[in-house]
């Protein structure tokens, strides 16, 4: 056991359900953007890639993508694809199909998710019954069995893959996760032995994704069914617990799951990073050559210097970007959500 063990929590990139707000689609790969942003985080976590000692993933299609391209550099350096541990334990919560997983002689089929260890998957790990049952006792438990298993093994620096409401419930914090971020936990030392053994947020590492895209209880909650995995019941239960010592950061209890489509909006409005400054001329080119030093041909290491400030700016301008992009598409979703009201009201129906 490593109780000081270093615990690199990850949420899978973005995925199918997330932008089509649709729960029902079986077992949501990555979208196109969410293989993208999968693949910003080798150059995000460099160091971790090259210090991971083990890398635990659900076996879902969209945690296998995430890690297989967010992970690459560390699962190379392991000894590939087969290392990873498949934990069909960090599944996701709810019942429904993008969040039950393929059978397992269905997912060892699929060419993309090849060299991958299906052997941890029973044939029970689809039912969401028994352990993987729905429900808010039956979820508590397996979180807690997750954090006891995590506590269990001997490696220092330990990469989880896993989803937005499962992660919830593993660290008792409702927190708004983005696609493909990377957090720091550790166990509290008060606490490490007992029995549900906490984790306790160190630091954020890194983030391929720029919006807070909702879970699958999230989008069930805005349409108003029942989603255990993440309703008012399950954030209230997580808030209730207050197992960080004031030392540590501890996110805020609030209820993210019930977040309207405009508080996402909001939220990747405050998750844009400050604006670069721009010369009199309002050119990115000539704010970085005005940010560099003068150059000279007696001193190379300046071109250099300019070379490193300009591929900065190239790198915040296609972020820039991508986060207007993702601006735009949870925009058209509060517009369809308010037309969608407006019908409902003229129906004489409930919103």
């Amino acid at each position: 056991m490593a109780p000081q063990s270093r615990i690199y929590l990850t949420r899978h990139s973005q995925a199918e359900h997330n932008v089509a707000d649709d729960y029902s689609i079986p077992d949501a790969p990555l979208t196109p953007l969410g293989k993208q942003q999968s693949a910003r985080l080798p150059s995000l976590t460099h160091d971790l890639q090259s210090r991971a000692e083990v890398i635990l993933s659900s076996a879902l299609k969209r945690t296998l993508q995430s890690t297989k391209i967010g992970y690459a550099p560390a699962i190379e350096r392991l000894g590939g694809l087969s290392k990873v541990v498949l934990l069909p334990q960090l599944q996701e919560c709810n019942d429904f199909p993008c969040d039950t997983g393929s059978a397992k002689e269905v997912i060892e089929r699929d060419p993309e998710l090849q060299g991958f260890d299906f052997s941890p998957l029973t044939p029970d790990w689809t039912s969401k019954q028994g352990f993987y049952a729905a429900d808010e006792a039956s979820l508590n438990k397996r979180a807690q069995w997750v954090r006891q298993y995590l506590r269990s093994r001997p490696e220092l620096d330990i990469v989880v893959m896993a989803h937005g409401d499962i992660l919830r419930r593993i660290t008792g914090q409702a927190y708004p996760w983005k696609n493909a971020e990377v957090r720091l936990f550790q166990f509290d030392p008060a606490s490490v032995d007992t029995e549900a053994c906490p984790l306790v947020h160190v630091q954020d590492i890194a983030t391929g994704g720029a919006a807070v895209e909702p879970t699958s209880g999230d989008i069930a909650a805005e349409k108003g069914v029942f989603a255990p995995g993440a309703g008012p019941n399950a954030n209230s239960a997580l808030c209730s617990r207050s197992h960080a010592p004031a030392s540590h950061e501890q996110m805020p209890c609030q209820d993210f799951t019930l977040l309207p489509v405009r508080a996402y909006v909001v939220l990747i409005v405050r998750s844009l990073s400050p604006a670069i400054p721009i010369s009199n001329s309002g050119s990115l080119q000539n704010w970085a050559a005005s940010a560099a030093p003068t150059t000279s041909a007696a001193n190379p290491s300046k071109d250099a210097d300019l070379k490193r400030i300009e591929d900065r700016v190239r790198h915040r301008q296609s972020m820039l970007m991508e986060q207007t992009n993702e601006l735009q598409e949870l925009e058209k979703r509060l517009q369809a959500a308010e037309a969608r009201k407006k019908e409902l009201e003229s129906r004489g129906g409930f919103v």
